[in-house]
């Protein structure tokens, strides 16, 4: 865990979220098996995130990972987008692999 994360100044401590409509708990409360009410405003904190996030998905391996850049393409929206996608998670295959498909021309 980054040491970022271990310090107690960067948790809210507003306590788990038990009732959604309470608005400084939802905002800053400890979603169930969530961020552990952290503050996020906080660079030092988002930062640590993105590097957290970022080594998970580059060391795990107990099962496929497809890691998909989506900024040039539009899966929701556009049949050929969604199809080469979907061609691509059909492939299926083990370890760990990265799709940048080049923008839809049609």
């Amino acid at each position: 865990m980054p040491e970022v994360l271990q310090r107690g100044d960067v948790y809210n401590r507003r306590g788990r979220t038990v009732d959604f409509s309470v608005t400084d708990q939802l905002l800053h409360g400890d979603f169930p098996g969530g961020l552990k009410d952290l503050n996020t405003t906080r660079c030092d904190v988002k930062q640590a995130m993105v590097e957290s996030y970022a080594r998970f998905f580059l060391e795990y391996e107990a099962a496929p990972v497809l890691m998909v850049n989506a900024a040039e393409i539009d899966p929701v929206g556009n049949d050929s987008d969604y199809a080469g996608l979907l061609a691509e998670i059909a492939r299926g295959r083990k370890g760990r692999h990265y799709f940048n498909p080049l923008k839809s021309l049609l």
